[in-house]
C-alpha cells in the first residue's frame, strides 16, 4: 500500500478574514454539525435545531412541529444529501430520515414507525450519501448500513457494518469508501460487496479524496494513501499533526482539515501545514475551539461550522495569493526592481539586494547588500545586475558566492559609468549591458570594464538633456528607449562602436492631430510580449505597436480605462497583458477580445496603488507586482481569475397585502418560488412584494440591481438589493417582471415572472359579454319604444285629428239642432200658457214636447260643453257666492225627480255661512250630474247624502255626493270620465257625457 508524499512540517499560523453568521444573523441555532449546496447555489445548514437555509440575503429555517404532518422529524438535523427528483435527505437523531421536496417545500418522513418508534428500521441518521447512480447511503447508530435505491423504492441492509457506525463515505469510479468507528471498509461496485481494508482497525472521523489519494481523518491527524489496495504493507508515518479531524475539503492543491483543534489548510504543493489562528480582538478570525463540518461552494467559498456558529472564508482570499514563497515577500515595501532565476527570486528594494527561494517556503529571504536598488537585471549567464541611486552606482553579483563588483562614475575616466543613479538595465545578444540613467545612455562591453557613452554616439537630435526611464531591445534588435518629455527613441541596434546615423534612428511622439502617434510623450515601461507585440505605458494610458503603420492603437480613459497611468507590464502563458496603475490596482487586457479586466482591493489586491517599473512573471507562471504595501504575488491560472458565468437569479419569496404566502394546492404559489414562472393573483392581492435571490456569496455587495415590470411601465428601475421588490394598487392586467443584477461588465436577467391579476366578476370577459348584449337589448328596448312613441304619436295625431273632426262635427251638428229646438220649445211655451188651449189633454202633451225638447237641448248644451272645455275655450267666472244655499238650492231641483223613486237626499253642512269665489255654472253642471247618476244608479228607497267641508288651513272645500248604489268596477273606475264611456251591463239611459264634464 502507498502513501501521499506527506511531511510532518511545523504549523505555521496564519490569518484571514472570516465572515461570521450566529443566531442574531437570523441562524436558528448555532451547533452547525452539516453543509450543503443544493443544484441552485443555495447554502443549507444542519443545527441541533432545525434546517438552515441561506440565499445570500438572509437565512430561512425549518423546525419540528407535532401538528404539521408535511414538515421536518425532528429538530435535530445531524447531516443533508441531495438527490434525484429535487430532494434533499435529512437525517436526524432519533427521528430517522426526511426528504425535503424542492419543488413543494414539503416533508416526507421515511422507514420511521410514529406509533413504536423503537421498531423503526432507521432512527439516528449519522451520515447520508448520494453515489453516482443515485442510491442513498445510511449510517445509523446501533442499527447498520443500507443503501436506498431512490428509483425503486428499494432497501438493501449491510449486516457487515451491524453496530460499527458509518461515519464518511466517499466513492471513487471502481469503489464506495465507507469509514467507520471500527476502521475503513470498501463497497466494491462490480461485485456488489463490502469489504473490511485490512491494516485500518482505528476510528475513521472523516473521508476525503485528492488526485488518486484517499484522505482519512483520524484521532491522531489526516493520513493519505493510494486507492491501490494490492500491497498490504501498512506505513503509517507520514501525517499532518491536526488531531481529531473532523472533516475533510480538496481545493485544488490545498487540503482544509476541521478538527478539534480548529481549521487547518495542507499545501500539496508545498507540504505545508498552516493553522488559522483565533485571535479574540479580531472579530474576523476564525472561531476558537472545534470546527465540525466544511463546505467548498462553487466559487470556492470555505463554509466552516462549529459549535459557536457558521464562517466563511470568500473565494477572493486567494485570488491573488500564491503561498509558495515565504510570506515576508508579500511585506517587503519600497521595491524597485524584480526578476528570477531558477531556484531564486531577485527583490531590489531601498533596503538593499534579497533573494528568495522558490520551492523552500520555509527558507528565510537572504540579504546580499543593504545599498538600495532601483532595478535587478538576471543575465543570460546567470549574473545578477542591479542599479543604484544617488550615485552609488552599477553592480553585479555571482549568485553562486554572493560576490560583488561596483562600477561608479570616475571623472578622470572616459570610459567610466555616466552615472551612479540607474534606472533600466538591459542586455543585448551579445552579452553587453545598456544602461539607462536620467540624461544619460551608457553601454558595458562584454567582458570588460570599459562603459560606451551612447548619446554621444547618436545625432544631434537625440542628444537632448531628455529623461531616459524604460529600455527594451526587442527580438528584431531594435533598441527602444523611452523618456519623460521627448516621447520613444528607436535605435537599430548594433555595438555602438562607432556613431549611429539618422537611417538608425526612428522618433515617436505625441502627435494630437495623428490618432496612431503615441498616447503621451511621457513613456513610463516599454515591454515585449511573447508574440513580439510591443506595449506601451505611458502617462495617458497604454499603447499597442502596430509594424504595418508604424504606428500605435491608443488605450486611454476615453476608451474605458479607469486610469490612464500605467506603470509596468508583464504577459501570462496565455497571452493576456497585466498592467499595474497608479490608483486602480491591476489591469488584465486580453488582445483577442480587445477586453480589459480590472483587479482591486475587493479582489482582494493588497492595495490599489502600484509602483513604477516593477512588473516581472516567472517561468513558472507565477506574477510579482510592487504596490506600497509590498509584494503582489499570483499565478493568474490557478487563481480563478478567468470572468465565469454568473449564476442565476431566482425567485424566492412572496408577500401579498404584508402577508407571506406558503406553497400551497389552491394558493398563488403551486410550486416553490425558483420554480415559479406565473402567477395567478385574484384583484384583492394586487399588493404584492417579491424577494429575489442570486447565490453568488461572495460578490454579492458587488452587484447593481434593476428591475422591470413591463405592463405598467417599460422603465428598469434600480433596486439596492434583491430581498423586497414591492408594487401597489396595481391594476387587473397581465404583467411580466424581469430582474437584471449585474457585477462589472456582466449582466445576467432573471426569468420572466408573469403577474397575471385577474379582474373581478363584473369586468371580466363574460360580464363584458352580457354588457355587450345587454346594452343592445337595451337599444334594441329604446329603438322600439321610439318606434312605439312615434307610431303612438301618429296614432294620437290621427285621434287628435278624427276627434278634432268629431269636435268640429258635433259642434256645427249641434249648433245646427240647436236652433230649430229652440224655434220649437218658444212656440211651445206660448202654447202651454195660452188661454186659448183649455183641454187638458192637450196641455199635457204640450208639456211631454216642452219636457222633451228642453232634454234634447240639455243634450246638446253638454256636447257644446264638451267640445268648448276639451278646446280650452270655457272660461272662468268667479262669482262670491255662499256655499251652503247655493248647493241647497241645486239639491231642491232633484227632490221632485228623487221623489219618484222614493230617495232621499240628505244635506250635511259642516261651514255654514262659508263664502268662495266659484264659477256659479260649472259648479251646477257638476253637482247635477253627479246627482243626476247618483239618483238614476240608485235602487228606490235608499239615501244619497250630499256632503259639505272645509280645509281651512288649505283653503279648501270639499263637496262629496255618497249614495247607495251597486257601486262601480275597479277597471271601469278609470275610464268612467271619458266620454261616451258606460258601464257594461247598464240598463239606465244616458249618452255617457255626465261625467265627462265634471
Amino acid at each position: 500500500m502507498a502513501f501521499l508524499p506527506l511531511e510532518a512540517q511545523e504549523i505555521l499560523p496564519i490569518q484571514a478574514r472570516f465572515h461570521h453568521f450566529t443566531t442574531a444573523d437570523g441562524l436558528s441555532n448555532s451547533w452547525i454539525s452539516d453543509i450543503h449546496q443544493d443544484r441552485y447555489g443555495f447554502m443549507w445548514f444542519a443545527t441541533q435545531y432545525g434546517l438552515n437555509r441561506f440565499d445570500g440575503s438572509g437565512f430561512t429555517y425549518f423546525t419540528y412541529a407535532a401538528d404539521d404532518t408535511s414538515g421536518l422529524a425532528a429538530n435535530w438535523v445531524l447531516n443533508i444529501a441531495e438527490g434525484i427528483e429535487d430532494r434533499l435527505w435529512i437525517g436526524t437523531y432519533c427521528s430517522g430520515l426526511s426528504s425535503y421536496h424542492l419543488k413543494t417545500h414539503k416533508f416526507t418522513k421515511h422507514f420511521y414507525n410514529y406509533e413504536q418508534p423503537v421498531n423503526s428500521i432507521l432512527r439516528n441518521v449519522n451520515t447520508t450519501f448520494i453515489d453516482s447512480s443515485g442510491c442513498l447511503w445510511m449510517g445509523t447508530s446501533l442499527v447498520h448500513t443500507q443503501r436506498y435505491d431512490i428509483k425503486k423504492d428499494q432497501l438493501t441492509d449491510f449486516h457487515i457494518l451491524k453496530n460499527l457506525d458509518l461515519t464518511d463515505i466517499v466513492e471513487d469510479s471502481d469503489n464506495i469508501w465507507l469509514g467507520t468507528k471500527s476502521g475503513l471498509y470498501r463497497y466494491h461496485k462490480e461485485s456488489d460487496k463490502i469489504l473490511k481494508v485490512d491494516g485500518f482497525d482505528q476510528e475513521i472521523r472523516a473521508l476525503g479524496r485528492v488526485r488518486d489519494y484517499l484522505l482519512l481523518g483520524m484521532d491522531f491527524g489526516l493520513l493519505g494513501v493510494t486507492l491501490d489496495l494490492h500491497s498490504r504493507a501498512i506505513l503509517i508515518d507520514t501525517l499532518v499533526h491536526t488531531a481529531f479531524v473532523n472533516d475533510i475539503e480538496v481545493d485544488h492543491e490545498q487540503i482544509w482539515i476541521a478538527g478539534k483543534e480548529g481549521l487547518s489548510v495542507y499545501s500539496l504543493r508545498f507540504q505545508t501545514t498552516s493553522k488559522f489562528i483565533h485571535d479574540a480582538a479580531n472579530p474576523h478570525s476564525v472561531f476558537e475551539g472545534e470546527l465540525i463540518s466544511l463546505k467548498l461552494d462553487r466559487e470556492r467559498n470555505l463554509w466552516i461550522g462549529g459549535q459557536k456558529g457558521l464562517c466563511v472564508l470568500y473565494a477572493d482570499r486567494d485570488k491573488f495569493e500564491y503561498s509558495g514563497y515565504h510570506p515576508q515577500i508579500k511585506k517587503h515595501r519600497g521595491v524597485r526592481g524584480i526578476a528570477s532565476t531558477r531556484e531564486f527570486i531577485w527583490v531590489g528594494a531601498d533596503d538593499g539586494l534579497w533573494r528568495y527561494s522558490k520551492f523552500h517556503f520555509n527558507d528565510p529571504p537572504v540579504q546580499i547588500f543593504g545599498t538600495p536598488v532601483t532595478y535587478v537585471l538576471v543575465t543570460r549567464d546567470g549574473f545578477i545586475y542591479t542599479g543604484g541611486r544617488d550615485g552609488t552606482g552599477l553592480f553585479r553579483i555571482d549568485p553562486d558566492n554572493f560576490k560583488v563588483k561596483r562600477w561608479t562614475p570616475k571623472a578622470d575616466d572616459p570610459t567610466s559609468i555616466s552615472t551612479g543613479s540607474i534606472w533600466f538595465l538591459e542586455e543585448d545578444n551579445d552579452g553587453g549591458i545598456i544602461i539607462s540613467a536620467t540624461h544619460s545612455l551608457d553601454y558595458l562591453s562584454p567582458n570588460s570594464d570599459r562603459f560606451i557613452h551612447i548619446k554621444k554616439l547618436l545625432p544631434p537630435l537625440t542628444q537632448e538633456p531628455l529623461i531616459h526611464l524604460p529600455l527594451l531591445l526587442d527580438r528584431e534588435n531594435r533598441l527602444w528607449v523611452g523618456t519623460i518629455q521627448g516621447g520613444i527613441v528607436r535605435i537599430n541596434w548594433r555595438l555602438p562602436d562607432h556613431p549611429f546615423n539618422k537611417s538608425e534612428i526612428k522618433t515617436y511622439t505625441y502627435d494630437y492631430t495623428d490618432p496612431t502617434s503615441l498616447s503621451n510623450d511621457a513613456v513610463l515601461f516599454i515591454f515585449e510580449g511573447n508574440a513580439g507585440d510591443i506595449w506601451i505605458c505611458t502617462d495617458g494610458g497604454f499603447d499597442h505597436y502596430d509594424p504595418k503603420q508604424d504606428g500605435f492603437v491608443r488605450h486611454s480613459r476615453s476608451s474605458g480605462l479607469k486610469d490612464d497611468k500605467l506603470l509596468a507590464a508583464t504577459e501570462d502563458s496565455e497571452g493576456k497583458i497585466w498592467f499595474s496603475t497608479i490608483s486602480h490596482g491591476i489591469l488584465a487586457y486580453d488582445p483577442k477580445s480587445a477586453i480589459g479586466t480590472y483587479y482591486q482591493e475587493a479582489d482582494g489586491i493588497y492595495h490599489d496603488a502600484f509602483l513604477l517599473h516593477v512588473a516581472h512573471t516567472t517561468e513558472e507562471g507565477i506574477m510579482l507586482f510592487a504596490n506600497e504595501k509590498g509584494v503582489q504575488v499570483f499565478n493568474p491560472l490557478e487563481s480563478n481569475l478567468d470572468t465565469v458565468a454568473l449564476p442565476p437569479i431566482y425567485f424566492t419569496g412572496l408577500r401579498l397585502n404584508n402577508q407571506a404566502i406558503d406553497v400551497s394546492v389552491d394558493g398563488p404559489l403551486v410550486i416553490a418560488p425558483e420554480y415559479t414562472t406565473h402567477l395567478n393573483l385574484t384583484p384583492e392581492q394586487n399588493n404584492l412584494a417579491l424577494s429575489y435571490a442570486i447565490p453568488h456569496f461572495n460578490k454579492l455587495n458587488k452587484y447593481t440591481f434593476k428591475y422591470q415590470l413591463a405592463g405598467s411601465s417599460n422603465e428598469w428601475v434600480k433596486s439596492s438589493d434583491l430581498s423586497d421588490i414591492s408594487f401597489a394598487n396595481l391594476n387587473p392586467g397581465v404583467y411580466t417582471l424581469t430582474i437584471e443584477a449585474c457585477l462589472a461588465e456582466q449582466c445576467r436577467r432573471s426569468t420572466p415572472l408573469i403577474i397575471d391579476i385577474g379582474h373581478p366578476w363584473w369586468a371580466t370577459s363574460l360580464a363584458y359579454f352580457f354588457y355587450f348584449i345587454s346594452i343592445c337589448l337595451l337599444f334594441y328596448q329604446f329603438y322600439k319604444f321610439k318606434i312605439k312613441r312615434k307610431l303612438q304619436k301618429q296614432e294620437q295625431l290621427h285621434r287628435d285629428e278624427v276627434h278634432e273632426t268629431k269636435n268640429r262635427f258635433f259642434t256645427n251638428i249641434t249648433h245646427e239642432f240647436r236652433t230649430p229646438l229652440t224655434l220649437i220649445s218658444g212656440p211651445l211655451e206660448r202654447l202651454i200658457k195660452s188661454p186659448e188651449i183649455n183641454n187638458p189633454e192637450i196641455k199635457s202633451a204640450l208639456s211631454g214636447i216642452r219636457k222633451n225638447a228642453d232634454h234634447l237641448l240639455s243634450l246638446i248644451n253638454n256636447v257644446l260643453d264638451l267640445s268648448r272645455l276639451e278646446a280650452g275655450l270655457m272660461p272662468v267666472n268667479l262669482i262670491n257666492t255662499e256655499l251652503s244655499s247655493f248647493i241647497k238650492s241645486i239639491i231642491d231641483a232633484f227632490q221632485s225627480y228623487a221623489y219618484t223613486r222614493q230617495i232621499n237626499i240628505f244635506f250635511v253642512n259642516h261651514c255654514d255661512d262659508f263664502s268662495a269665489m266659484i264659477d256659479r255654472e260649472k259648479i251646477r253642471i257638476i253637482l247635477s250630474n253627479l246627482l243626476s247618476n247618483a239618483i238614476k244608479f240608485s235602487q228606490n228607497g235608499t239615501l244619497i247624502t250630499v256632503d259639505l267641508d272645509i280645509d281651512l288651513g288649505m283653503s279648501t272645500y270639499f263637496i262629496t255626493v255618497t249614495d247607495q248604489g251597486k257601486g262601480i268596477n275597479t277597471e271601469d273606475k278609470v275610464k268612467i270620465f271619458d266620454r261616451f264611456y258606460r258601464v257594461a251591463g247598464s240598463t239606465e239611459e244616458g249618452t255617457g257625457l255626465g261625467l265627462s264634464l265634471v
